[in-house]
């Protein structure tokens, strides 16, 4: 299991960013995906982005987990709003 996370400082990158991840992955948050394939297929997805991003402006960060359970934080913070 893999989560890429990204930040992307221009509005038309970031759509094609998104797009390119809707294809790739599953939505879990707005810049956040989950990608549930081998970590060689995930690092081909995540180093596709390269040729979508300004290295100098935007940032992209793949986090590789052994399974969904290391996902699950836990945690003692309430809902505060």
């Amino acid at each position: 299991m893999v989560v890429i996370v990204y930040d992307i400082a221009d509005n038309k990158r970031l759509s094609k960013v998104a797009r390119y991840m809707e294809k790739n992955g599953v939505r879990v948050q707005r810049s956040v995906f989950e990608i549930d394939k081998t970590p060689k297929e995930a690092t081909k997805i995540f180093n596709g982005l390269k040729d979508l991003i300004e290295k100098k402006e935007d940032k992209c960060f793949m986090f590789e987990f052994n399974s969904k359970e290391d996902l699950q934080a836990n945690t003692d913070i309430e809902r505060i709003f």
